[in-house]
């Protein structure tokens, strides 16, 4: 069994509510040898924003204008669209979240990381410039909303759509 859960400490005291969290879980853990983590959180940042950002707008990305993307390996020039969405999110991070990295007297643009954004950044900047972007031509992808997104998911029929979309 693991889990994950968010605790707060201030003044260097845990508030209540972590107590709480952390009470519930370490009493269902069963008996035995466990290996504790912590790891910072960031400020506004919630990794579940991006479930629809993946599984929607990136997959529709794909799958409607995945041609219109290269990636190009730069020791043999060789070129192909992206696979999945995890390398068009590469893609995305480069257009939409570029940091210029100065070393020495070279300087290059890179894709910066979104994990960085807190999530009105996230969502309300880079995910919707993206939508935005891609509505309009060349790409005209006509976006899943996140309600229809959530209630196709609610009715176990995301896949069956996923399944059935042609493009």
């Amino acid at each position: 069994m693991s889990a994950k859960f968010q605790i707060e400490k201030v003044s260097g005291q845990f508030t209540q509510q972590s107590r709480a969290i952390l009470k519930e879980q370490f009493d269902a853990m069963p008996d035995g040898i466990h290996d504790v983590l912590t790891t910072p959180s960031k400020v506004g940042y919630n990794p579940k924003r991006y479930a629809f950002y993946f599984d929607s707008v990136l997959w529709q990305i794909l799958n409607e204008a995945g041609r219109f993307y290269l990636i190009v390996n730069p020791n043999t020039g060789e070129q192909r669209t992206p696979r999945d969405t995890t390398e068009l999110h590469e893609c995305m991070k480069a257009i939409y979240n570029p940091v210029t990295l100065t070393v020495g007297n070279k300087t290059r643009v890179i894709a910066g990381t979104t994990t960085d954004l807190n999530n009105k950044e996230f969502l309300g900047e880079y995910l919707e410039q993206i939508i935005a972007d891609h509505s309009a031509p060349p790409y005209l992808i006509e976006f899943i909303s996140y309600e229809d997104w959530k209630e196709l998911h609610r009715a176990n029929a995301w896949i069956n759509f996923k399944n059935t979309y042609k493009k």
